[in-house]
């Protein structure tokens, strides 16, 4: 599932709240997001939130020359 968020109100964890109810629901052991390394507004409520893990991510196009 994606979720594109623009913007948040500072201390606004409702998002946060309702996705994780709807994870556990459906049994799932954890949520992950993506967000761009200088995301800094964004990673200081994610670190508030949740556990950074050790993965970093890669993309490849699939276009060629």
């Amino acid at each position: 599932m994606d979720i594109a968020v623009t913007a948040l109100e500072p201390g606004d964890r409702g998002l946060f709240e309702g996705l994780n109810d709807a994870a556990a629901a459906q049994g799932w052991p954890f949520v992950r997001w993506v967000t761009a390394e200088n995301n800094y507004r964004g990673r200081g409520l994610y670190d508030r939130l949740a556990e950074k893990t050790h993965w970093v991510t890669y993309q490849k196009n699939t276009a060629t020359d």
